[in-house]
């Protein structure tokens, strides 16, 4: 394995745990690049720490000894953390993983005895995961936000806290895995498996991975979240697709780029905003959960048009039946198996399929799909009646139609001849027309679910 050599070390940076970071992560980037006095063998190794040694002297320089090693070696401590080439690694030292660990239990103690506990044993112990941030990664500013926000909400050093539910899951989690996140490696090429493109609107959110057919995942916001900030769409946004398309994304390494500077840095290392932190934190746990590894960078928005088109559809022919119809309707003819026309917001049924990816969604375009084999509920948009039905015939389905009994619209010959159904329409119900047995686009557009409907409403038992 590698020998290393380092240089005269710099001086420890005195009290300031973000600087030795940035020279440690300094440090990295030059052993990755091979430029920090690293070999293959001893005696190369021992070659370049002369050659550093004579050059440092002959500009004047005086290496001070007790800081200096000159002698190769494959495992070192440096700014507190172990750099290991015969492992590849770097790692923090046990004497501070212990030192931690006993916080920890401090605060705990503390906690069952008297429920409460002095802000600068938090603080401190805070302190303490932020500085391991060159091998443990973001993780340590994630899973400390919780914590910094209870400190930051204290009126002075000298004040006791208790935790909210919030930074007590923090504290589990580090006495769970402090000791398992304890390695990183120092040559990791930076290899995606997945690309995805974000944006968020004030109509809606959209993603599309690249290299996935039909990997575009799309969703409305509510009158409500239309007004939230655009920091806060943007970031709910990331969750909402990452859900949709976790089937694409579970178990690679994925870059997901985002025209919103702050989503990247809060997906990382979390917000001192609660609202905020809240989302990071549970797109943290969805990513551990799914073996999903996330890395977040901003783009311009030029760079990202796909996503800010797709993000700006507006569905407003997303409504749907209600539960109440459902039931009538299975209570009649038996339980339906597949909702082919739906959404998250409108689906009745476990397996549904959507225009788009969205959460929990068996698939997209129904029309892709054959229908056969299964009893299938079709709530379809208007427009798309008449191509519904010529697929109905051709897959030779079991299933009921939710359609207005409208004879003026182009869909109707198809269903109603010199004043009868077809012979493929078995059975039918009129449905009620109050309101509340519809749901109403997530955007408040359109007539169904928001007014007591001005004519029938058929439910059609059909067999072709």
């Amino acid at each position: 394995m590698d020998e290393i050599s380092p240089r005269n070390s710099p001086r420890r940076p005195s009290a300031n745990k973000t600087d030795i970071n940035q020279t440690l992560n300094l440090v990295l980037e030059q052993l990755k690049s091979q430029k920090f006095g690293c070999e293959g063998d001893f005696l190369s190794c021992s070659d370049v720490a002369v050659s550093i040694k004579n050059d440092l002297l002959e500009c004047g320089f005086v290496p001070k000894a007790e800081k200096s090693l000159w002698v190769p070696v494959q495992i070192i401590e440096f700014l507190g953390n172990t750099l290991d080439s015969t492992i590849n690694s770097i790692y923090i030292p046990d004497r501070r993983i212990q030192k931690a660990l006993n916080t920890l239990s401090e605060i705990e103690y503390s906690l069952k005895k008297h429920r409460r506990f002095h802000v600068r044993k938090l603080a401190s112990f805070v302190g303490q995961i932020i500085s391991m941030s060159v091998v443990i990664g973001h993780i340590s500013q994630i899973m400390t936000r919780y914590l910094s926000i209870d400190i930051a909400a204290v009126q002075s050093w000298a004040s006791y806290i208790q935790l909210n539910c919030g930074s007590m899951t923090q504290l589990k989690f580090w006495k769970e895995n402090l000791q398992v996140l304890n390695i990183s490696k120092i040559n990791v090429e930076d290899f995606f498996t997945k690309i995805v493109f974000s944006d968020a609107s004030g109509t809606g959110f959209a993603d599309y991975e690249v290299k996935t057919v039909n990997g575009v995942a799309q969703g409305q916001w509510t009158n409500d979240e239309q007004v939230r900030s655009s920091t806060w769409r943007e970031l709910t946004a990331v969750f909402r697709v990452m859900q949709s398309i976790v089937h694409v994304l579970r178990g690679h390494k994925v870059k997901w780029f985002s025209d919103n500077q702050a989503v990247s840095s809060i997906v990382k290392k979390g917000s001192m905003n609660v609202e905020l932190q809240t989302i990071a934190f549970s797109i943290f746990t969805y990513c551990l959960k799914n073996s999903i590894v996330l890395d977040v960078e901003w783009i311009p928005r030029e760079e990202n048009e796909r996503a800010d088109y797709l993000s700006k559809i507006v569905d407003k022919d997303d409504w749907g039946i209600s539960f109440h119809i459902v039931r009538l309707i299975e209570s009649k003819w038996g339980n339906l198996e597949v909702d082919w026309f739906a959404s998250a917001h409108n689906s009745k049924l476990p397996v549904f399929y959507s225009q788009f990816w969205n959460e929990r969604c068996s698939g997209v375009d129904a029309f892709s799909e054959f229908w056969g084999g299964k009893f299938g509920l079709f709530v379809p948009t208007i427009i798309t009646v008449a191509r519904v039905l010529r697929k109905m015939q051709s897959d030779k389905i079991s299933g009921v139609l939710i359609v207005p009994s409208w004879s003026s619209a182009n869909f109707w010959p198809l269903l109603c001849v010199g004043g009868r159904f077809i012979s493929n329409v078995v059975d039918w119900i009129e449905l009620p027309t109050n309101k509340e047995n519809y749901t109403a686009c997530i955007n408040g557009a359109g007539i169904f679910g928001n007014e007591k409907l001005k004519f029938k409403m058929l439910a059609l038992r059909l067999i072709f």
